[in-house]
C-alpha cells in the first residue's frame, strides 16, 4: 500500500525552509533529520509512526513549529513527523467541532467565525493547534472562558502501540494528554471542542509613558488577577520605552468594556491614550495576530525568522515592590545591539486569575498563577547573542524568589534538566506520570522537555 504520508528530504524542493521551525536562533544547533514526513490526515500520522518504530528511529512530532527552543525540528539523523497538514474543519452540530493540530490560530478562528463561534486562542497567529492544546493552553479569552483544554470534549491521538484511539477530554488520560505538552504521552492529530457564540468582540488598548512603566507593573501585576472575569488582557513592557495594555472584553458589548476597562486602571497612572474598540470578532482577533509593528498602541507579535531567546516566570504571589524594580532595571540596561531587530525585547506579563483559578482546571499546571511573566529578548547580528542571552537569563533569575515554574510552551534549555519536571508541571506531575506509564511505558513520546520519571 502507498503511504499516505509524504517523504520530504534534503533532496526535495524547499527542503532548508520546511525542516526549520518558528526558532531561527536554534537552527544550526541541531544536526539536519533524515527525512520529514509529512502528514495530512490522522491516518497518516498512524503510519509515519509505525514507520519510525519499526526503523528504531528518533523522531520528533511537530505542529506549527513554534517550539521556542526548536526541539520540534530536532530529530538529528532521525524523523520530523509534521502534522501541519492535518486541517481537519467539521462542524458537529450546535457549539461542537471538529479540528486538526495543524490548524494555525488564524486559521481556526476564521473558520469557527463562519459560525459566530469561538474558543481562546494563543496571541500568536501562526501557533498550531496541537501545541497549544497540549499545553493546557491559555490566551485573552481564558479569565473568563477557561483554558483552551477545558474546551475540547474529545481527543483523537495515535498511541505508542500503533493504535488510533479517541479520549474524552475530562477523563484522567485526556487531562494528563492536555497538561504533559507536545510530543510527551500520544499523538495528538484532531480535537472536538465546545464553543462560545461570540461574533463581535469588544478588543481594549491603554499606552503610558516609560516614566510610569513601574507603576503600572505594580498596580496591574497587583490588581489584574483579581479584577473582573471578563477581560483578559496582557501588558507588555518594552526595552524602546514602550508600556502597552491590550485585551478583549469576553462578555458584554462596547460600554460594557469602557467600564470594566475604566475600573481595571483605577489605581495605575492615567495613561496616554486608552480606547475600546467593537469588531467582528474575526476583524478584531487579527489585530493581535497581525498588528501594524509601526502602531504604538499595538502588539508586536511574533513572525518567523527572528532570532530570538524566550523564557518564563509564573507566579503566584504579587510581586513585591523590590523584584518590580530589579526587573525594570534590567529592562533599562538591555545591552546595546549592532543592529536593531524588527522586534523589541520585552517583559510580557499575561494576566490570570477568573475561570482559571476554578476547581475543574486543577488539571493544568499552575491554574492557580496569577501572572504568566513572558521574558522574550530579540537580536540579528549574531555577535549580539550571547549579551541578549544573559539578558534575559537575568530577568528570570530576578524573578527566581517569587517564581513558582514555568509554562511548558516557553520551554527555556537553560533551566537544569534535574529541574524541567517542576518547573513545568508542579503538582500535576504525579499525575501525568501514572497516564504515562499506562499509555506509553516505554517512553516512546519522549524529548528533552517531556516529563522524565
Amino acid at each position: 500500500m502507498k503511504e499516505s504520508y509524504q517523504t520530504i528530504t534534503k533532496d526535495s524542493q524547499g527542503w532548508e525552509a520546511v525542516r526549520k521551525g518558528f526558532a531561527e536562533a536554534t537552527h544550526g544547533r541541531y544536526l539536519p533529520p533524515k527525512a520529514i514526513l509529512a502528514c495530512h490526515s490522522p491516518e497518516a500520522l498512524q503510519e509515519a509512526l509505525s514507520f519510525v518504530q519499526k526503523e528504531g528511529a528518533s523522531f520528533c512530532l511537530r505542529s506549527g513549529g513554534h517550539n521556542y527552543e526548536g526541539q520540534s525540528s530536532n530529530a538529528p539523523g532521525g524523523y520530523i513527523i509534521d502534522t501541519a497538514g492535518i486541517k481537519t474543519r467539521k462542524w458537529l452540530g450546535l457549539q461542537k467541532f471538529r479540528l486538526g493540530v495543524g490548524l494555525t490560530q488564524v486559521e481556526m478562528v476564521r473558520y469557527l467565525q463562519k459560525f459566530g463561534q469561538a474558543i481562546p486562542y494563543a496571541t500568536g497567529g501562526t501557533v498550531g493547534l496541537g501545541g497549544l492544546v497540549l499545553g493546557g493552553g491559555a490566551g485573552l479569552a481564558s479569565r473568563t472562558w477557561g483554558s483552551v483544554a477545558h474546551h475540547v470534549t474529545r481527543l483523537h491521538c495515535v498511541l505508542a502501540d500503533g493504535s488510533m484511539r479517541w479520549f474524552n477530554g475530562d477523563t484522567p488520560e485526556g487531562k494528563a494528554i492536555m497538561s504533559a505538552g507536545g510530543g510527551s504521552i500520544v499523538a495528538l492529530a484532531e480535537v472536538e471542542v465546545q464553543t462560545h457564540w461570540k461574533p463581535f468582540l469588544p478588543i481594549f488598548f491603554a499606552t503610558w509613558n516609560a516614566a510610569d512603566a513601574l507603576k503600572v507593573l505594580l498596580a496591574l501585576d497587583g490588581d489584574g488577577p483579581d479584577s473582573d472575569s471578563r477581560l483578559g488582557f496582557v501588558l507588555r513592557i518594552g526595552t524602546d520605552g514602550t508600556v502597552a495594555l491590550f485585551g478583549q472584553c469576553n462578555a458584554g458589548g462596547y460600554g460594557t468594556a469602557r467600564k470594566l476597562l475604566k475600573k481595571l486602571l483605577k489605581s495605575a497612572p492615567i495613561p496616554t491614550m486608552s480606547k475600546v474598540v467593537w469588531l467582528p470578532h474575526f476583524l478584531a482577533s487579527n489585530q493581535f495576530f497581525r498588528v501594524n509593528k509601526q502602531q504604538p498602541n499595538g502588539w508586536h507579535a511574533m513572525v518567523g525568522n527572528q532570532l530570538f531567546k524566550s523564557s518564563s516566570a509564573i507566579t503566584t504571589q504579587r510581586i513585591t515592590p523590590e523584584i518590580a524594580e530589579q526587573l525594570y532595571a534590567i529592562v533599562l540596561s538591555h545591552p546595546k545591539l549592532k543592529t536593531t531587530p524588527e522586534e523589541v525585547s520585552m517583559v510580557q506579563l499575561l494576566i490570570g486569575g477568573g475561570a482559571m483559578w476554578k476547581a475543574d482546571h486543577q488539571h493544568i499546571p499552575y491554574h492557580d498563577s496569577r501572572v504568566l511573566y513572558q521574558l522574550d529578548g530579540y537580536w540579528i547580528d549574531p555577535t549580539d547573542k550571547e549579551a541578549v542571552l544573559e539578558w534575559v537569563a537575568s530577568l528570570r533569575k530576578a524573578m527566581a524568589p517569587i517564581s513558582v515554574g514555568s509554562y511548558v510552551n516557553y520551554i527555556d534549555d537553560s533551566i537544569p534538566p534535574h529541574e524541567r519536571s517542576h518547573r513545568y508541571y508542579g503538582e500535576a506531575y504525579d499525575q501525568i506520570m501514572i497516564i504515562k506509564k499506562q499509555l506509553d511505558p516505554q517512553n516512546f513520546f519522549t524529548h528533552s522537555h517531556s516529563p522524565k520519571p
